[in-house]
This record gives structure tokens, sequence and C-alpha cells, in this order.
């Protein structure tokens, strides 16, 4: 019976112009079901609405774009943001990094994310902004290293990538599930 609960309140609708979707999927990460449901109103619903995502976890960037925003849930209030929310959209992202919110799992996956076990590479932020603003995503990165492409940018991170590419696994990131990584063996 709970779980019949759970389906029927899984979406309502709220007035004439929103959805509230609360959704449980139990063994799943709750940023794969956030996503999931954001793909879900940007495919199914006509005209397309305005996603936001309420979070604290800051991997939700990577599902931000022209429809679809991240209201951070800051663990303390400050001065500039004494709600203790702060809402974030993919052109402010874009300012800030360089290069598109959809890419936010390469970028952690080259500086790696402690917090979320993401090992990463070991390349500086600055470094790793520099690589996806020129290449676009760890798969054309390595592919890069590979044809030796990357010596403008110093022979230790040809040296890393060069090393690295053939004992690399890739797990690409997506709007679907949560930022990937490489690991090295």
């Amino acid at each position: 019976q709970q779980q019949q609960q759970q389906q029927q309140h899984q979406q309502q609708r709220v007035g004439s112009c929103c959805y509230l979707v609360a959704n449980a999927a139990y063994g799943y990460e709750a940023d794969d079901v956030l996503s999931a449901v954001a793909a879900w109103a940007s495919q199914q619903l006509s005209p397309r609405p305005l996603v936001i995502i309420a979070s604290s976890d800051s991997d939700m960037q990577q599902l931000m774009d022209d429809h679809t925003y991240w209201l951070e849930l800051l663990q303390v209030p400050s001065k500039h943001h004494p709600s203790g929310l702060q809402l974030h959209s993919a052109v402010d992202f874009h300012r800030t990094h360089g290069f598109t919110a959809d890419k936010y799992g390469d970028y952690l996956a080259l500086i790696g994310k402690t917090e979320a076990g993401i090992t990463g590479i070991g390349v500086s932020t600055k470094m790793a902004r520099s690589l996806i603003q020129k290449f676009g995503s760890v798969e054309h990165i390595l592919a890069a290293a590979h044809q030796g492409a990357l010596k403008q940018f110093g022979p230790a991170m040809d040296k890393l990538f060069s090393s690295s590419s053939s004992t690399t696994t890739t797990s690409s990131s997506s709007s679907s599930n949560a930022a990937g990584s490489i690991q090295r063996k």
C-alpha cells in the first residue's frame, strides 16, 4: 500500500502551469533520478517547461540548459544569499567556466571530486577548462593525446595523457547519469 501511495504522489498537477514531481527510486542515486525527471519533462511535455532542480549537489550543474536551472540549496545562508538559495543557469555556467554545462562531467573526470569518489587525473582547473574548450570531451582529449596533439599544453601534459591513454578507461557523462570519471589502472 505504501508503494501505491508513492506512485499516486509521484506527479501532481499544481495549478495550471506547472508540475510538482516527487520521485523515489530505491537503489538509484538522487542525481540520476533528478536527471531522468528533467529529461522526461523536456521530452514529454509540450511546450517544453522550465525545470528547476533543487539540490545541494553541485553535480546538478551538468543538467542545466536553456530550460533547466539548478537551485542550489546552500548549507549556510550568506550575506549575498540570505535565503540559503542560489539559482544557477546554463548561461552563468558558460560565462564562469568557458564551456557548456553538459561538459561538467568531463571536467570532473579531469580534476576529480573527492567527495563524489571521482579520482580525476590530477589536472588543474585552469588546464581542464583549456582542454575542454579546445577538445570538447575526455574522449576527444584522449584521441588528441594519442595523436600527439597535446604538446602545446606542455610536455608534462602530453606525457600524462600519452601514458594514460593506453591504460585509461572512461565513463562518459550525460544528462541521464552522474558525472563520469577517468580511472588509471
